[in-house]
C-alpha cells in the first residue's frame, strides 16, 4: 500500500481472525500513517469504533 493512510479495526474475539493475525498484518503495512486499534468485542464491533475510524479520517485530511 506504500504510503497511503491504512486503518484496521479488530475485535479480540473476532471469529474471523485473532489478534496474533491482525498484529502481524499490522506489522507488515506498518508506516507512520497506519494505525490498529483492538477492541474487546467479537466481529460485530462496539459504537467507539465510530470515533477511532472518524479520527483516523479526519487526521488524513
Amino acid at each position: 500500500i506504500g504510503d497511503r493512510p491504512f486503518c484496521l479495526l479488530m475485535g479480540r474475539q473476532d471469529g474471523m481472525g485473532n489478534e496474533a493475525q491482525a498484529k502481524a498484518l499490522y506489522g507488515l503495512l506498518e508506516t507512520p500513517q497506519t494505525r490498529l486499534f483492538l477492541y474487546d468485542a467479537p466481529h460485530r464491533l462496539p459504537v467507539s469504533y465510530v470515533e477511532d475510524a472518524v479520527g483516523f479520517l479526519v487526521a488524513g485530511i
